[in-house]
């Protein structure tokens, strides 16, 4: 949940940052846009702009690719759990630290998926070994 509203605030930012012009060029390009033509999903007259290079597609793909990346985590989790759940856990942090690493440095829309991928792989198993390693470790 908390996700979907960061993402929500930070995907103009990135839209500005990972398109085809500078930050002070993209904030300028959003200032003179009508308010109508604000929604940054309206394919019909966002996606054509010289200095979006996003499609809603891209949008869409950069949003869910946590959400993705949550759901096969939960998928792997239980094979991961066989070698010890809090050896788990360490391998989880692994996740959570080079998953924003490869977003700060993404330079493209892959890239970035990817590494949101990445970040939804730690959410997906660390929400499946956390509670079984408490259970485990609870009197």
């Amino acid at each position: 949940g908390y996700d979907l509203g960061l993402i929500s605030g930070a995907i103009h930012y990135m839209i500005g940052d990972l398109g085809n012009c500078t930050q002070d060029e993209w904030l300028e390009w959003n200032r003179t846009r009508e308010p109508e033509d604000s929604d940054f999903l309206n394919t019909s007259s966002v996606d054509t702009e010289e200095c979006n290079t996003w499609t809603s597609a891209d949008v869409g793909i950069v949003i869910a690719g946590a959400k993705i990346g949550a759901v096969v985590g939960t998928m792997i989790a239980g094979l991961l759990m066989d070698i010890g759940r809090r050896t788990t856990i360490g391998i989880n942090c692994g996740f959570f630290l080079v998953g924003p690493l490869i977003m700060a440095f993404a330079e493209d829309v892959p890239l970035m998926v990817f590494g949101r991928f990445v970040v939804g792989l730690g959410v997906g198993v660390g929400s499946t070994v956390s509670p079984a390693y408490m259970s485990e470790m609870s009197p």
